[in-house]
């Protein structure tokens, strides 16, 4: 059974900013977080064992994973050498 795809407001008006090609190469990563949460080119954030990590280019897709309710909820999308990793 697919997880369900939460976007946080502030993700959600950065995907909507984003230049045309980066927001379809991310898109196209989020789609496929429904069927696997954890891609293979996603990575687990050290020190934070529910966040995990994509990336977009030179942006960064900061998400966490609930199994026990299938959902994966996308907390921040920033820019590499923007404040990406701090906690939210």
């Amino acid at each position: 059974m697919p997880y369900e795809l939460l976007v946080h407001r502030e993700a959600r008006k950065v995907l909507l900013e984003l230049p045309g090609e980066i927001y379809r190469r991310i898109y196209r990563h989020l789609s496929k977080l429904k069927q696997q949460p954890r891609l293979r080119q996603a990575a687990k954030l050290k020190g934070r064992e529910d966040l995990w990590r994509l990336r977009g280019g030179r942006y960064r897709v900061i998400y966490q994973i609930d199994d026990l309710r299938q959902v994966v909820t996308v907390l921040h999308v920033r820019l590499r050498n923007e404040r990406t990793y701090r906690a939210p």
